[in-house]
């Protein structure tokens, strides 16, 4: 039997990101089209009126396709997931940082969702509730959901196993 790892990291998945990269990839398609089929030019330094024009046209095409393909990656780095022997630990930012605890008394549900292309890639959303009011946590678009599903749900049943015997010892000692 596989042993469970003592701390998981866990990143937002790029296949999660399909639908941004395909959107980029049309994108410069249709920005060859343009520069090919209607004769816009670009040039660094525009002389007229037009070359201006069509070289900002041509850069802002450009620039929606690069930015489609670098939101996915600050998104990973700027979030990160991390599974311990005692909680779940949400950190975010690059400048302000902010980190949610999760221990696993508190975890109330555990929930995977999986679109049809999820289930192709085999990728998905976890959702870890809480009964504290506002710490849940949704972990977008990461790999092998169903694993870490596990992982987490064998570790909040150890805790709660451990807290059971410890009230049930307490009960045999009245």
């Amino acid at each position: 039997m596989d042993e469970e790892p003592k701390e998981v990291v866990i990143k937002t998945s790029r296949i999660y990101f399909l639908g941004n990269y395909i959107i980029a990839v049309l994108v410069v398609i249709f920005l060859l089209l343009i520069y090919f089929i209607f004769d816009i030019k670009f040039t660094l330094f525009p002389k007229t009126q037009s070359e201006l024009i069509s070289t900002l046209i041509l850069m802002g095409i450009f620039g929606i396709a690069v930015a489609m393909v670098e939101q996915p990656e600050w998104t990973r780095f700027r979030t990160k997931f991390i599974v311990t022997m005692n909680e779940v630990i949400k950190q975010e930012g690059i400048l302000n940082k902010e980190k949610v605890i999760l221990p696993y008394a508190t975890v109330a549900d555990i929930r995977v969702e999986k679109s049809l292309i999820g289930r192709i890639f085999n990728y998905g959303n976890l959702s870890v509730s809480s009964f504290k009011a506002g710490s849940d946590m949704v972990m977008k678009g990461i790999r092998y959901p169903e694993k870490i599903h596990t992982i987490i749900q064998n570790r909040v049943n150890l805790v709660r196993e451990s807290q059971l015997e410890m009230f049930g010892k307490d009960k045999e000692e009245k």
